[in-house]
This record gives C-alpha cells, sequence and structure tokens, in this order.
C-alpha cells in the first residue's frame, strides 16, 4: 500500500486543526475553573504521580534540578556583572 501524498498532508493537516481546536477548548476550560476546582484538579494529578516514584528516582531528580539551578545562578551572575555567558 503506497501512501499517497495529498492524503498524507490533509492528515497532517486535520491533526494540526484538531490539536488547535483541544488547546482551544483545554484553554476555556482552565480558565473556567474556580480557586477550589483547580486545587481538586491540581491534587489529584499529584495523586496519580506520586504513587508511582521511587526513592531513587526523586534523589536522580532532585540532583539534576541542583545542577541546573548552580549553572544557571552562575550565569545570571556572569549577566549581572556584565560578562558574557560561560
Amino acid at each position: 500500500m503506497a501512501i499517497v501524498k495529498k492524503e498524507l498532508q490533509r492528515f497532517l493537516e486535520g491533526h494540526v486543526r484538531a490539536g488547535a481546536v483541544i488547546a482551544h477548548e483545554r484553554r476555556q476550560r482552565l480558565q473556567s475553573l474556580t480557586e477550589e476546582q483547580a486545587r481538586r484538579e491540581y491534587e489529584s494529578l499529584c495523586q496519580i504521580w506520586q504513587p508511582n516514584r521511587s526513592p531513587e528516582s526523586m534523589a536522580s531528580l532532585d540532583e539534576s534540578r541542583a545542577l541546573l539551578l548552580q549553572v544557571r545562578r552562575k550565569r545570571l551572575n556572569l549577566l549581572g556583572r556584565g560578562k558574557p555567558k560561560a
């Protein structure tokens, strides 16, 4: 079965349009949430994610974050002194 270029383009354009519609609907829904609804949704997402965390993976993430913050701080310090980025 050969892929026809026009059909593939139409398929991809449909996905782009669908993505735009979904993004618009998501923005509307999130903007309409009350503070309490937003908090409940956030907490439910946290509960889904937290049971899957292992202490080892969190330690690795913490180390990566600490390194990222150190590098960012050094770059900001250099920019504040008027020196080019390292």
